[in-house]
């Protein structure tokens, strides 16, 4: 056995000749995609990796000749001879029934790997395993070592077939229940074949002649039916017809797979989620796409090394690849591939890109070349060159493209049309300055932002102006969907046009609107699909401007809110309605919320999560889904997999330390009052990018039980605790902010002697009196403190009824003996009986502590009435009072908010010099509240607070009342809000809020 498992992992006797490689190499193509590489440098136990499983919870086991390694998505746990194997050369893996971790050695044993220990020798009897098939009723079929198929459940070998002469590296069973066993098969010590097809018993039916194929590897099943043989001498495919038949018989490689490589060692294959299929071979990782295209990625793309292994696919999609220098991942959740130089490029310095179809891309690089690339077949086609020089793309609100072209980057002298054929027109122009951005208006005017402002130019008349005086340099524009054309400058600055046609004349009408943007410098533009305007910034993310009303709507995404970057704007909006952000760093998503609750969007770091970093200078969008990126780097396609919309992976305990030892997480722990020292390890079986998965905990029972602010940590540690129960756990927060349900540890510490029950109990006992003395005596102390609170609080109320009676009752008779001075009976009459009326509620309600709502709200009215009659109509009042509350049974404090309404009237209305004065009072129900909302557009309280008049003086009615309203909502500061109301930086009154609670 031990000759078998050396062979398999060091078997790498195969090479081609050179002259072959050369000419194969120059047909490949090497399209990057992202990898990560795991290695004794990471914590591995060896870097030789022959297999590859992932067990139900979801971490990973990698199976070297030195032992097994557990990876959870933090660290490597590593078991070798030297922590309790039976021995450390593994042969495979498995879970049992129960889903314990079970592995098969080279000694023909199997150990089970425990939370606390390693169990030996599980099996009834020695098994040497090549290689394991798990069942779906949790069972094991295993190819073996001279013994042929056998069956592994509840710890008992159950031989399948007859023993067979040599090993089984690998099978797999056809649907009348005969097997096609692949591996080394001798007789007489001499090898005869490396395929054998048998009976469901094992007894052979045909078998392959000696070398064809050699040393078989795997046999692996495609979604469509096909059996693949991965050999020492290439890789093969069988006729499943004549297998039924009793025959074993080849059949012709498809044309992508007739490769001098793929003739060679192929040790493993598998087919992906997109019809991919991936190929383990000696020098490298082949990738043959359903088209046909095949990509060869070795060491220099980021393989750990070429040498391949094996090959297996988690549940996330992932690509795991086992090769002699350790484990490489591949992320194929997001998909992102790389077309570079090596797949026909010019450049890998891309400018542009732009598609019209899910067939056809166009890109521009930097040295003058226009391309396009068939996304099916990869094949690349230059339509344009002129060097020295760049194109860009230019693609106006009309719907018409353009090619834009100079001797400098980001700036152009000549505009061509684009033509999908040839890549560019007869030219359109030549302008005699450096250009950025062109739009086209109705009427066949161009409109150039150039380095010297922005000019409108008839091709057909050479007519050629400055448009509204803009004379800065230009940085973007666009056209929104109200026909107004925004433009941004290099300075910063923002403007609206509205375009002005006389003949064959334009003229603009120019607003600045950078205010819109507060303290931000715009750079590029994006209009979405419902008009709104999205303003790129250099200095704080993304400003969105919806239209509304006569203005707009202003929406920040500031850098704050997660944005990578702060130079960022608006690239591509999905068929989803969310948006792409594109910077130097990469790229972010903006999430819109179409709830229509809490916050309006939130960021997802794309470019974090997809290991994307490069700089984005341009996007553009096929289908759903699938985009195209223009970087430095190359021309990058990426799948949106829509990552920040899938649920958030579970989370596990992983390992507990106390002082003294390690603790299984699944058992309830009891500590002395003296080993309260605790640290927890936790981890998610999530690796698609193990650095973005944010976790949360908390310890239920300690003095904070709040959870922890969501990071990368995968650890805590907790010191110095108390006696008592306590309850670690933690859970894993996604992209979305929703969490998983979370891992939980409940653990208890003992108290010490002397927080014993005895203990307590004696020291009860012998403080009772004392106790109990000091209990009275506090009582005692309450009762005459809180006496003395309701008579202070009912005293105050009366001072306040005294204050404003004898205050108000002085202006009244002043306001009716002035009308009967002025012999104005009519108005002295009225004034009189809204008066009287007013007294008599007020003395009415001066005997209670509350009245009815309506009751308070008439004599409120009252109140300003007769004001209003004392300032002869100066300003006029409006009531806004809620229908349902002049019946309602709630009953307030009298005369509660009419302090507010008299500083309105005295302080704010009646110091206007003019008679335009308005007082609006609106109350309204919010429940448990009833609000008032007391707005006035008088001059202000700073204008009040400056005059002589009232300067330094403070409103003792304003004061009672906010006390009063405090007590009466039995909270620790009032519900009253006073707002300032400002315009163009100057006041134009006061609004008051007010909240009172009611049953």
């Amino acid at each position: 056995m031990s000759a078998y498992c050396t062979r398999r992992i060091f078997r790498y006797s195969f090479t081609c000749l050179a002259g072959v490689l050369v000419t194969y190499c120059s047909n490949l193509s090497a399209q990057r995609v992202l990898m990560k590489n795991y290695s004794m440098e990471n914590g591995l136990v060896a870097n030789p990796v022959f297999s590859i499983y992932q067990d139900t919870k979801g971490f990973m086991w990698f199976c070297t000749p030195y032992g097994i390694s557990n990876y959870n998505g933090y660290r490597f746990t590593n078991y070798t001879e030297q922590s309790g194997l039976s021995t450390s050369l593994v042969s495979g893996i498995y879970e049992d029934e129960s889903g314990s971790i079970c592995i098969t050695l080279d000694n023909g044993q199997i150990d089970k790997i425990g939370e606390d220990s390693i169990e030996h020798n599980i099996a009834d009897k020695l098994l040497y395993a090549c290689r394991l098939y798990k069942q779906k009723d949790s069972s094991v079929l295993v190819a073996t070592d001279e013994d042929g198929i056998v069956h592994i459940s509840h710890g008992k070998i159950i031989p399948i077939t007859q023993h067979l002469r040599g090993r089984s590296s690998s099978f797999y069973r056809l649907e009348n229940g005969t097997y096609i066993i692949g591996g080394s098969f001798s007789k007489n010590d001499i090898n005869v074949s490396s395929l054998l097809l048998t009976d469901s018993r094992g007894y052979l039916l045909a078998q392959a002649e000696k070398n064809r194929p050699s040393d078989v590897f795997n046999i692996y099943n495609d979604s469509r039916g096909h059996l693949w043989i991965c050999s020492g001498n290439g890789l093969k495919l069988i006729s499943t017809n004549d297998l039924l038949n009793g025959k074993i018989s080849f059949l012709p490689l498809p044309a992508p797979f007739r490769n001098a490589l793929l003739q060679n060692v192929v040790t493993d294959m598998l087919e992906d989620h997109y019809g991919n299929y991936w190929i383990a071979t000696e020098q490298g990782l082949i990738r043959i796409t359903p088209a046909g295209k095949l990509t060869r990625f070795t060491d220099a793309d980021g393989l750990a090394s070429n040498k391949i292994i094996c090959l297996y696919q988690d549940r996330e999609n992932n690509l795991w690849a086992g090769t002699t220098k350790g484990v490489t991942k591949i992320p194929l959740g997001g998909y992102i591939q790389y077309y570079t130089t090596d797949d026909g490029l010019a450049d890998n310095d891309i400018q542009s890109v732009l598609s019209l179809s899910n067939h056809t891309v166009f890109f521009t690089t930097v040295n003058g070349n226009l391309q396009q690339i068939n996304p099916e077949t990869s094949v690349v086609k230059t339509l344009t060159r002129k060097t020295p020089g760049f194109f860009r793309f230019i693609k106006t609100h009309t719907g018409q493209i353009f090619v834009a072209h100079s001797s400098m980057r980001w700036v152009a002298r000549e505009l061509y049309p684009f033509d999908p054929e040839t890549g560019t027109g007869k030219k359109i122009f030549s302008f005699d300055r450096d250009f950025f951005c062109v739009e086209t208006d109705s009427v066949g005017n161009y409109l150039i932002g150039s380095a010297y402002g922005l000019y409108s130019f008839n091709p057909l008349t050479g007519n050629k102006y400055i448009l509204g005086n803009i004379t800065e340099r230009i940085y973007d524009m666009v056209f929104d969907k109200q026909g107004y054309l925004w433009v941004s400058s290099f300075s910063g600055k923002l403007y609206q046009l509205k375009l002005i046609y006389d003949d064959n004349n334009v003229t603009a009408e120019v607003k600045n609107r950078t205010p819109l943007i507060t303290g931000s410098k715009s750079s590029y533009l994006f209009i979405d699909s419902r008009g709104a305007v999205w303003v790129g910034t250099h200095n704080n993310g993304v400003v969105k401007l919806t239209p509304k009303d006569s203005g707009y709507k202003i929406l920040p995404v500031p850098f704050k809110d997660g944005i990578m970057s702060f130079s960022s704007h608006i690239s591509m909006e999905d068929d989803n309605g969310d948006f792409f952000l594109s910077s130097l760093l990469g790229l972010d998503k903006l999430i819109v919320n179409k709830s229509g609750k809490g916050k309006p969007y939130r960021v997802f770091n794309f470019s974090k999560e997809n290991h994307f970093f490069d700089e984005a200078w341009s996007v553009s969008k096929t289908r759903n889904g699938v985009f195209w990126v223009a970087t430095s780097s190359g021309l990058v396609r990426i799948t949106d997999r829509y990552t920040e919309r899938l649920p958030s992976p579970p989370v596990y305990i992983t390992h507990i330390q106390t002082p003294q030892n390690t603790v299984s997480p699944g058992k309830h722990l009891t500590l002395a009052y003296n080993e309260g020292n605790l640290q927890f390890e936790f981890s998610s079986p999530s690796f698609i990018n193990e650095k973005t998965i944010q976790y949360t905990y908390r310890l239920s029972g300690s003095s904070d039980e709040n959870w922890g602010t969501p990071d990368n940590k995968h650890s805590v540690s907790y010191a110095g605790l108390g006696e008592g129960d306590y309850q670690f756990e933690v859970k894993v927060i996604n992209h979305t902010g929703n969490a998983s349900p979370a891992a939980v540890f409940s653990f208890t510490v003992r108290p010490p002697w002397w927080e014993t029950w005895w203990f307590i109990l004696f020291t009860v006992l012998g403080c009772t009196i004392i106790i109990l003395f000091l209990l009275r005596r506090r009582i005692k102390n309450i009762r005459y403190e809180a006496e003395m609170k309701h008579r202070i609080a009912e005293t105050e109320m009366m001072a306040l009824r005294a204050q404003m009676n004898p205050h108000f009752i002085f202006n009244s008779i002043n306001n009716i003996d002035a009308f009967v001075q002025s012999n104005d009976k009519y108005h002295a009459t009225m004034y009189l009986n809204k008066f009287a009326r007013l007294l008599r509620n007020v003395l009415d309600s001066s005997r209670q502590n509350t009245v009815s709502l309506s009751k308070d709200l008439e004599t409120l009215q009252l109140y300003v009435a007769l004001e209003q009659l004392r300032d002869k109509n100066k300003y006029m009042v409006t009531f806004d009072i809620e229908k349902s509350l002049w019946n309602a049974d709630y009953s307030v404090p009298p005369l509660i908010v009419q302090p507010f309404v008299e500083n309105a009237i005295i302080h704010g209305l009646r110091n206007k010099t003019e008679n335009n004065g308005h007082l609006q009072i609106t109350v309204s129900t919010q429940l448990p509240y009833i609000k008032y909302v007391i707005e006035d557009n008088g001059v202000g309280r700073k204008t009040t607070a400056a005059s002589n008049v009232f300067k330094n003086k403070t409103s003792y009615g304003t004061q009672m009342s906010n006390d009063r309203i405090r007590f009466f909502n039995k909270e620790e500061e009032a519900s009253v809000s006073v707002t300032d109301l400002e315009k163009d930086g100057k006041p134009v009154g006061t609004r008051v809020e007010v909240l009172l609670k009611v049953d």
